[in-house]
């Protein structure tokens, strides 16, 4: 029996043994809530890995560069209240759920966090973890030399408000590898302590992308506007399955290029 199989002998074991059934829940979905991710059945059940079952299972044993932003789970390690903040924080992390899922479902990936808090405590193989604000050009700079290679996939789930997501996504969607991934999570929701007054919505700009094949957001240079049109070749929406907002459509976008 190899590595890989053994690992999936444990993860049907372990579902049957919690009273899953293997038929009707995917391994990644069990392993976010082995880890007490949110992308998971449980901690608010956005039930994401739903999608992420699908769209990565081709890809599992490939080897891949993975980045996820924003690490930040406050009812695992109680850092902070406050989920969006900018600049510097004094808050140290002792663990990253999500990093430990995709550390498990992807055997042969290098993967990569970057977050605000201070991470340095959290020790996953096969994982790098990149202290930065997502508002800044130049701690998004900062990730990008660290990896020193194409993206294969970016997993967007850090302060969700929509000047950060947009110079995200500006900013490091050139250094995605060709045909590769960007996902962002949790549009349907924003920090209103952090959110600009008439900021357009992300969710807007990529429902309208989807209707008339136009990006434009007022928080990408020049460059990184006429970068990211050329080269967004799909955008995908999927609902949330939480029940603490309104209004939980068109909350995970994927995004793939050219």
């Amino acid at each position: 029996m190899t590595a890989s199989d053994f690992v999936k002998t444990q993860i049907k074991r372990a579902l049957a043994s919690k009273g899953y059934l293997v038929g009707r829940i995917d391994e990644l979905t069990y392993l976010a809530d082995l880890f007490g991710s949110d992308k998971g059945t449980r901690s608010c059940a956005h039930w994401y890995t739903r999608i992420y079952a699908k769209l990565f299972k081709a890809l599992r044993n490939d080897q891949l560069t993975i980045v996820e932003i924003g690490l930040h789970r406050p009812e695992i390690d109680q850092r902070r209240a406050s989920n969006a903040v900018e600049g510097s924080t004094p808050a140290v992390a002792s663990r990253a759920p999500s990093l430990e899922m995709w550390g498990a479902y992807f055997a042969n990936a290098e993967i990569y966090g970057f977050d605000i808090d201070d991470f340095s405590k959290v020790k996953i193989d096969r994982c790098k973890i990149v202290r930065g604000d997502m508002s800044s050009r130049d701690d998004l700079a900062s990730l990008v030399g660290a990896i020193g290679r194409p993206i294969d996939i970016v997993i967007e789930d850090g302060s969700h408000t929509s000047h950060h997501q947009q110079i995200a996504l500006g900013y490091l969607f050139p250094y995605v590898q060709k045909g590769g991934i960007y996902v962002i999570e949790d549009l349907h929701w924003q920090d209103e302590k952090l959110e600009y007054c008439g900021s357009p919505k992300t969710r807007d700009i990529l429902r309208r992308f989807q209707v008339d094949g136009v990006i434009k957001s007022p928080f990408f240079s020049p460059e990184e506007q006429r970068y990211v049109q050329e080269n967004l070749k799909k955008v995908y929406l999927f609902d949330s399955c939480t029940t603490a907002v309104d209004d939980p459509t068109d909350a995970l976008a994927v995004l793939v290029k050219k």
